[in-house]
């Protein structure tokens, strides 16, 4: 960041928060991006797992930034998550891919960004 653009310019983005990962999984998952990711990072002892996205064009905006996230009773037990949507819905932990699961990486964060609002 330049000195142009402090920290305290930036706007927060806004936050939703879910009632589980599993509903963050098929909000993702739905989503039909390739770059499907969920980051996953601590913050005051939680397990917080998150996506975000722009809403674009948004009344006058050019776009709204928004983070999609829920709590999660423990951190990640492997480098993805693989989903299984069909039949009874079914998702778990991973460290390898394969061809059986629909599969999103989690991206560890280093503690929360500074730019996110999130109410516990």
């Amino acid at each position: 960041m330049d000195n142009e653009h402090k920290e305290k310019d930036i706007k927060k983005t806004i936050s939703f928060k879910l009632k589980s990962l599993g509903d963050l999984l098929r909000l993702v998952v739905s989503s039909n991006q390739k770059s499907a990711h969920i980051f996953y990072f601590e913050k005051d002892g939680k397990h917080i797992y998150g996506t975000s996205n722009v809403i674009p064009a948004y009344y006058d905006l050019q776009g709204l930034p928004i983070f999609i996230w829920c709590e999660h009773e423990s951190e990640p037990k492997g480098a993805f998550i693989y989903y299984k949507p069909m039949g009874e819905e079914e998702w778990m932990f991973k460290d390898g891919i394969d061809t059986q699961h629909i599969h999103v990486p989690v991206i560890h964060l280093d503690g929360a960004v500074s730019i996110l609002d999130l109410d516990f």
